[in-house]
């Protein structure tokens, strides 16, 4: 494998539903084990999902030794990604961190969103852009089109040749 995949849902949208202290009693010995086991083998990444505001934990994720954060439904939680990004630097890679909601109104509005958020961590590299959740079936095919468009815009993407919208 490339990596190993800790998946984490102990933050609501207003915070964790433990402290730093409980989060790296209870897990940060077992994390550790297995990181030692699974990088004695080769596999080289590891990411840490949840959901939710998990922010107040990230600093016992990075001493654990997780190299990466992908955070869920993320604009209930108001995880600010620019901000995780200044205070960890490349020491934290991360994942995702445009709201999904944003699909369900107008194309303005998720497209201002990814430019505010996307080139800056981009350009810092460390940082594979992803919407925060599942797109729901209600959403308009336009709007998760117009997504993908400035998606692809935002980051310098060609498509894949030969590729199509269907």
């Amino acid at each position: 494998p490339d990596y190993v995949l800790f998946s984490e849902p102990l933050a609501s949208n207003s915070g964790p539903v433990v402290g730093p202290w409980t989060f790296g009693g209870a897990c940060a010995e077992a994390y550790r084990r297995i990181l030692d086991h699974v990088r004695s083998r080769g596999v080289r990444w590891s990411i840490l999902q949840s959901y939710g505001h998990f922010t107040p934990l990230l600093d016992e994720v990075v001493a654990m030794g997780v190299d990466a954060y992908w955070g869920g439904d993320i604009a209930l939680g108001k995880t600010p990604y620019l901000e995780i990004r200044r205070r960890y630097g490349k020491a934290l890679a991360l994942i995702g961190g445009t709201d999904a909601g944003l699909l369900e109104g107008e194309t303005g509005t998720i497209q201002a969103e990814m430019e505010r958020i996307v080139p800056s961590l981009v350009s810092g590299g460390r940082y594979i852009p992803l919407l925060d959740g599942r797109v729901r079936d209600f959403v308009p095919f336009e709007n998760y089109a117009a997504y993908r468009r400035g998606l692809v815009s935002l980051v310098g993407m060609n498509p894949v040749e030969g590729a199509s919208a269907s």
